[in-house]
């Protein structure tokens, strides 16, 4: 955060910046939901277990849709910013 300017939820420029970092989230939640299923492949859990980080997966997977689909509708699209790797 301290190596990004401060932005303003007042102009279009700092709208897209917190909906592209939204969209940074959810799709890090689409990866870790996949990373806990691929690391579980091999062990012997519920198939209950995969469906539910599966299901997890889905979601997340249609929320980064949606937050993309707005950041378009701006003129914006995710890529478009700088994006932290702190996960």
């Amino acid at each position: 955060p301290t190596q990004v300017e401060r932005r303003s939820l007042h102009t279009l420029k700092g709208r897209i910046a917190l909906l592209h970092a939204i969209a940074h989230i959810e799709l890090n939640a689409v990866d870790l939901a996949l990373d806990i299923v691929a690391r579980f492949a091999t062990e012997p859990v519920p198939n209950s277990f995969f469906d539910g980080w599966m299901q997890v997966a889905f979601e997340e997977a249609k929320h980064f849709r949606m937050v993309r689909a707005r950041l378009n509708d701006l003129g914006a699209d995710y890529g478009d910013l700088p994006a932290h790797d702190g996960l």
